[in-house]
């Protein structure tokens, strides 16, 4: 029976030759082949080619047959698709998103359509044996220990992950990948599954080693996206077949050495009991699973009602019938301790008291209301008498505003006459400078002329004495009389 299946999208290209029509033998040599893969850069001439590169080991082509026994095969899909009546989008060129129009036109001059095909996938032995021929079932117990598998599975995943990021992520690209891994876990040289997931890799490190040496240069959103990608064309089946190839070639120790198929193994696959629950494990990890299944119904230490685990908490909160509650009437004063199964009786049982409650409450409220109201009233009064002083106050304001308009005014002035008074003296200044400099000027040139006098006298004075002195050796050299 099969494991797990898996619709296939593949596209059939055609391009249009005047008068010949519509065919795939008109493509032109720079056009890729015929089928093609949304996303994948291979294409193949014959249809028999894509079915071979789109098939994994373990999966096989889903053979159905119409009322008359006629094989189906690939068939036509219309689904979200632009097209004609056949399954045909038209367009200009062939578009690496396959988006066209529904119908052909002078300069539409290529066409596709989208087929379909159902693979299934058939276990591990159909998996082992698409490598070779002569595989068979593992003899004695097949049973492994489910949670290795589950680690194994999500290495192996991040492993065709860290593959995926060098290339494009396409079914024919995985595939090709699938089919090196099945290659290695099952016919490789024998070491430990870290090393022969490294060499996967192309590197001699560890698994966690070269998948953060990968996985640094890769954003985690580009990371998680691809993660999402592969996971989609790798169902869980095919990952835990895989697992189970890697477990019994390099994990001998999670595998059941038992001869005897029929004996009570605990690697024995089981399911959780409990409704809801989708957990397998093996037998041994039972009681480990029972403690914590979400699923598992356990008793409400109030009521005793049985409850999944997960639902424990908001089932406390707001379903127990035990749970703590508190009357409807609280805030009008009734204290009474209750539980929630018990508020109803206390309704009915107490309802005239509920009732002398809410009058009570009523009346101290149109007390309040009366109290209130005189406030009120107390304070219109003194607001009313606030009126005058509120007049004079205005008159007060009023005369400050205009005290402090004139004193701007003022302040504004002030500089203005400072600056003329200012300017006054300077000039003030500036005309006793220009009398000083005409006064001594007047007395400079006084001097000057009294210098010259004096000069000039002195020169007559040298000249007098001059003669004097001539007259003198003059009377010195006459004769005696």
């Amino acid at each position: 029976a099969p494991m797990a299946t898996m619709d296939v999208e593949l596209f059939e290209c055609q391009r249009y030759r005047p008068l010949a029509g519509w065919s795939a033998d008109y493509l032109l040599p720079t056009d890729m082949n015929t089928w093609r893969v949304r996303g994948c850069k291979t294409t193949w001439r014959t249809l028999p080619e894509a079915e071979e590169a789109l098939l994994a080991p373990g999966w096989s082509w889903e053979e159905l047959s119409d009322a008359n026994g006629v094989p189906l095969g690939w068939e036509v899909d219309y689904t979200g698709q632009v097209c004609d009546a056949e399954g045909w989008a038209y367009a200009t060129s062939f578009s690496s998103r396959f988006e066209g129009a529904a119908k052909g036109g002078l300069q539409r001059f290529t066409r596709w359509r989208r087929m379909l095909r159902t693979q299934t996938f058939r276990g591990e032995v159909a998996l082992l044996q698409a490598i070779s021929a002569e595989a068979q079932r593992p003899t004695g117990c097949p049973h492994l220990d489910l949670a290795a598998v589950g680690e194994v599975s999500t290495m192996l995943l991040e492993a065709i992950v860290a593959c995926s990021l060098n290339t494009e992520c396409s079914l024919p690209t995985l595939v090709s990948l699938k089919k090196q891994l099945v290659e290695r876990l099952s016919k490789g040289k024998k070491t430990t599954l870290d090393a022969t997931l490294g060499d996967f890799v192309a590197s001699s490190r560890g698994v966690s080693t070269w998948l953060a040496g990968v996985f640094k240069g890769a954003s985690e959103e580009v990371v998680l996206s691809r993660m999402e990608d592969v996971r989609a064309s790798c169902p869980i089946a095919e990952l835990e077949a895989l697992a189970a190839v890697a477990i019994r070639r390099f994990m001998p120790e999670m595998t059941c050495s038992a001869e005897e198929v029929e004996h009570e193994c605990r690697l024995r696959a089981l399911l959780c009991p409990y409704t809801g629950c989708r957990e397998r494990f093996s037998s041994y990890a039972l009681a480990g699973h029972d403690s914590v299944c979400t699923f598992k119904p356990v008793a409400c230490e109030k009521c005793k009602e049985e409850v999944p685990r997960g639902q424990l908490v908001v089932h406390s909160a707001v379903a127990c019938p035990m749970r703590e509650a508190t009357c409807t009437y609280s805030t009008v004063g009734c204290e009474v301790a209750l539980r929630q199964r018990e508020l109803p009786s206390h309704l009915d049982d107490c309802t005239q008291s509920h009732m002398m409650m809410l009058l009570q409450a009523l009346v101290e409220q149109q007390e309040l209301v009366k109290s209130l109201v005189g406030r009120v009233r107390d304070l219109e009064q003194r607001n009313a008498n606030g009126d005058g002083d509120r007049m004079a106050l205005a008159t007060l304001s009023a005369k400050v505003q205009d005290l402090e308009a004139r004193l701007t005014s003022v302040e504004r002035q002030a500089p203005q006459d400072l600056q003329k008074v200012v300017d006054a003296a300077a000039d003030t200044e500036r005309k006793a400078a220009a009398a000083r400099e005409d006064a001594r000027k007047k007395v400079d040139g006084i001097a000057t002329e009294l210098r010259k006098e004096i000069n000039s006298v002195k020169k007559e004075m040298g000249s007098l004495s001059s003669s004097a002195n001539d007259q003198r050796r003059l009377l010195a050299g006459l004769p005696a009389l």
